[in-house]
């Protein structure tokens, strides 16, 4: 296919092509991650690829991509539950030099990726079906509004909606003032279910907030905070999110910072019909709370909360780099055990260990190591036993060459 493109547009003067692949296969060994161990448990060791090919054209006003891939595990072969797929498929069309139009299957990726993000550390990425209209009046000034209408097939009548969310509306807006950023976002998503009488019941959940970031010289900080109402769960949904974080960058090689987050959630006492319960709709949440995955990547939603408590330091030199980042974890409303009695906001301690080595622009090698020391609390939410080890580890191999035919 690639090769019938190229000839097709080997005449034309005026465009450019580029070509990406990406072949990534990972390693990892399991035992404790998302939830703690039993003894009974044993560990797990796979290993996972992701194989990816997107094609770019690009002309004065217009902009084309599909991105194909297939994601799964060795040995799973072609019939697997992951088989090949559309990641993108977009076109983007330049109406002035302020304006353009983007439709079809595409990423939306806004600041830190805490709400809406590409999710790049599974095998699939998220990718959404949206139209989006970019709007630039100025250098320092960026809006998009951006709307998705889902269905399972092309239909006569109106069916219930399987997938992951039936509608969206998002409007966000990017304003650099200097060394500060600062961005706003308010969305809509809604979700569909069926009633014991097999009705269509619809939910909307709004998400609406603020993003900023600053950074001078050595020194960097953001900052965020968002709050959620709509209904979730038949419930009415009154939630909140803040988080904030400081870098300090020394003259040679090392990095070093401090953060936290607080995502609001419901007390194991509470009688009332609210959930409180913060969920980071499509955020990139493996970059957050830990790389062991214990919240919100799949899991943790309607429930307490969280509190995480962070700190981060990071070399680099050369092609080398390396992270270490702890999280201390709390609950953000009660928990109760047994004895249906308060039990300790205490979840336990993660610390989380990375390293990356470039050989060039298109080859990686990266690795990582998290341990965590769950206690009885963290036990009362995820079950397992809270004593024993609980571990990950995982060894990743990149291959990303580009190709770019000029004009």
């Amino acid at each position: 296919m690639v090769c019938v493109l190229l000839v097709g547009w080997s005449g034309l003067s005026a465009q450019e092509i580029g070509i990406d692949l990406q072949i990534r296969p990972r390693y990892e060994y399991r035992a404790g991650y998302k939830s703690l161990r039993s003894e009974s448990e044993k560990s797990a060791s796979f290993v996972s690829q992701r194989s990816r090919m997107g094609i770019h054209y690009h002309e004065e006003k217009l902009d084309f991509r599909i991105s194909l891939q297939h994601a799964g595990t060795w040995g799973q072969g072609m019939a697997g539950a992951n088989s090949v797929g559309v990641f993108e498929a977009y076109g983007r069309y330049a109406i002035s030099d302020a304006v353009a139009l983007k439709a079809g299957r595409q990423v939306l990726s806004y600041d830190n990726e805490r709400i809406f993000g590409q999710l790049e550390w599974t095998l699939t990425g998220r990718s959404h079906d949206a139209l989006l209209i970019d709007f630039r009046p100025g250098d320092r000034h960026t809006v998009h509004a951006g709307l998705a209408l889902n269905n399972n097939k092309e239909s006569t009548s109106r069916e219930v909606h399987r997938g992951e969310y039936k509608a969206l509306q998002y409007l966000w807006y990017h304003h650099q003032l200097n060394e500060l950023g600062i961005s706003l976002l308010f969305a809509n998503v809604g979700y569909e279910g069926e009633s014991e009488l097999q009705e269509i019941l619809t939910e909307h959940q709004q998400t609406m907030g603020t993003y900023l970031k600053w950074a001078d010289g050595p020194f960097s900080a953001d900052g965020s905070f968002y709050r959620q109402s709509g209904t979730r769960s038949s419930h009415t949904l009154d939630a909140y999110y803040a988080g904030g974080s400081f870098t300090y960058r020394f003259p040679a090689v090392w990095a070093a910072g401090v953060g936290f987050e607080y995502l609001s959630g419901n007390a194991q006492s509470a009688t009332d019909d609210v959930n409180r319960a913060f969920m980071p709709v499509f955020g990139t949440n493996h970059a957050f709370n830990g790389h062991m995955d214990y919240f919100y990547v799949g899991n943790h939603q309607n429930s307490v909360g969280l509190k995480d408590f962070y700190g981060k330091l990071s070399a680099t030199k050369g092609s080398f780099s390396a992270n270490l980042s702890p999280h201390v974890f709390y609950a953000a409303a009660r928990i109760l055990d047994d004895q249906q009695q308060g039990a300790d906001s205490y979840l336990g301690t993660e610390v989380d260990l990375s390293a990356a080595y470039k050989f060039n622009q298109q080859v990686t090698l990266s690795m990582g190591y998290s341990r965590m020391f769950g206690t009885s609390s963290m036990g009362i939410l995820k079950g397992g036993d809270h004593t024993l080890g609980q571990d990950w580890a995982w060894l990743s191999l990149s291959f990303s060459p580009r190709f770019t035919f000029p004009k």
